[in-house]
């Protein structure tokens, strides 16, 4: 099978050549550049300094009374001592979403150094995806550790040349304390995680049996840790009470965590199927996911390409698409945000898909057929109907305001799709 080859790179421009950048190139890292900090400009001029009273009661989710999902934030805010204020809370997570940001900036960078046409094409669906840079990567909750473990193991699997076993490791651990902060990290990053290790492993072949540890390593880590909060990880309506009694009266009562902080595995399905209107989500974010698709689509032999090597065996790519579609149906159905579930995941695969493309791009083996896609990008680009079809579908996801975590009614579905600020 083509997908299983290994070739060698004779390309000078992958191999460390500096060659003056042309006039095709500057346009195009000044259209990136642009694309992210209108991104990161409408996100905040859209949510301003504070928080919703949901975002901010996370990092009031502690173990001062017990054991308790979501507790790892607000424990690590609490050995400052005191209770911290809304404020601080505010910073805090305006910090974290810089430093979400910081990293995802780090990865389009990292594809524009590399300089050939792929690493071009995936930097640019990074920044005009509209599940990326403004939906989830500034978005300002805890849930950010999660992708932030991705975005750091992409960076260092792509720049550095780090063992597989101990990039595995690393990954796994990070993973299983991120899900002690959102339980959904797992399920929504673990899936990306594992291609980014794998690609370590393909592009830096060692003993067959180290593959299988560091498989082991990433991945149990964070299955246990989801075993321990499901079986442990309910707060009583005692413990529930005490947190929210010692959280600011401003973050009290609906519209906060702590309401959920009590659910068990029925209760939570039982919430989701209670929702009304839960297919507007999914249809909501089938027209971005489609139109994103679009504009992909002159990647998809390059992405077949590089799937096949990653899983060269058919009952490989076959158990890792079950379980990433197994982890996405839990999410689906243990919780009623379900258009961010679809950006999330989108988010984790842009961030997994990027870090690929720029080891690939520097690795002296990689999969047969990866050459036509590893050249400099033309010094001249041909107008097509299909190109400009592509550039206004690309335009319009990136100009969307900020995509919200479920869709509410008709009313709501036109104003996203429309994207009228809210």
């Amino acid at each position: 099978m083509a997908g299983n080859a290994a070739v060698t790179v004779t390309d000078p421009r992958r191999r460390g050549a500096v060659d003056a950048v042309g006039a095709t190139e500057r346009a195009i890292r000044w259209a990136l550049a642009l694309g992210i900090a209108f991104q990161v400009a409408q996100r905040f001029a859209k949510t301003g300094y504070d928080l919703s009273e949901y975002g901010r009661s996370l990092w009031y989710v502690t173990y001062q009374f017990g054991f308790v999902r979501r507790g790892l934030a607000g424990e690590m805010v609490r050995v400052l001592g005191v209770t911290p204020s809304l404020r601080a809370i505010d910073l805090a997570q305006n910090l974290i979403a810089l430093l979400m940001l910081a990293a995802a900036t780090a990865l389009v960078v990292l594809l524009c150094r590399r300089r050939t046409v792929i690493a071009y094409a995936a930097a640019a669906l990074l920044v005009i995806a509209p599940f990326s840079f403004d939906s989830v990567g500034g978005q300002r909750r805890p849930d950010l550790f999660g992708y932030l473990v991705l975005a750091g193991v992409g960076i260092w699997a792509a720049t550095g040349r780090p063992h597989a076993v101990t990039l595995g490791a690393v990954g796994g651990a990070l993973l299983a304390v991120a899900a002690l902060v959102s339980e959904a990290s797992p399920l929504i990053v673990g899936p990306w995680l594992v291609l980014v290790v794998l690609a370590v492993i393909r592009a830096r072949p060692r003993a067959r049996g180290e593959a299988a540890v560091a498989l082991t390593l990433c991945t149990v880590p964070s299955l246990l840790t989801l075993a321990v909060l499901t079986s442990a990880g309910r707060a009583d309506t005692t413990t529930v009470a005490l947190l929210e009694q010692a959280a600011p009266p401003e973050i009290r009562g609906h519209g906060t965590v702590f309401a959920y902080l009590g659910d068990t595995v029925r209760s939570s399905f039982e919430r989701v199927m209670s929702r009304p209107n839960q297919w507007l989500s999914i249809l909501v974010g089938a027209v971005f996911v489609a139109l994103f698709l679009y504009c992909a689509r002159g990647c998809a032999p390059y992405a077949r390409v590089i799937f096949r090597w990653l899983l060269p065996t058919t009952r490989g790519r076959r158990a890792w698409i079950a379980v990433t579609a197994g982890a996405a149906a839990v999410l689906f159905a243990l919780g009623f945000d379900w258009l961010r579930w679809i950006t999330s995941i989108g988010f984790s695969a842009l961030l997994a898909s990027a870090a690929i493309v720029a080891l690939d791009g520097r690795s002296p083996v990689g999969p047969a057929g990866r050459d036509e896609w590893h050249v400099p990008p033309p010094s001249a680009v041909a107008v097509s109907v299909r190109g400009v079809t592509t550039v206004i579908a690309g335009t319009y996801l990136l100009v969307l305001a900020p995509l919200p975590n479920f869709i509410k009614n008709v009313g709501d579905a036109a104003q996203t799709l429309l994207s009228v600020p809210r």
